[in-house]
């Protein structure tokens, strides 16, 4: 069984407070969100995992 949470099952258990990414304005689906982090972070940010990816893109700063 694939272990990727679908936003259909996320919706129906009015779990998610967005239906869509508040940057790109999207509908959440496996295009845009496609782990399972990528899923929650949809419940925290409002954002597709793109675009929260993008965010970071590039701010490899070397600090660990």
């Amino acid at each position: 069984m694939d272990n990727i949470i679908e936003f259909r099952d996320l919706s129906i258990a009015a779990d998610v407070p967005h239906n869509t990414c508040i940057v790109c304005d999207q509908p959440f689906t496996k295009d845009n969100v496609s782990t399972p982090e990528g899923w929650a972070e949809t419940k925290i940010s409002g954002m597709c995992e793109n675009c929260f990816d993008e965010l970071f893109e590039g701010d490899d700063d070397g600090d660990s």
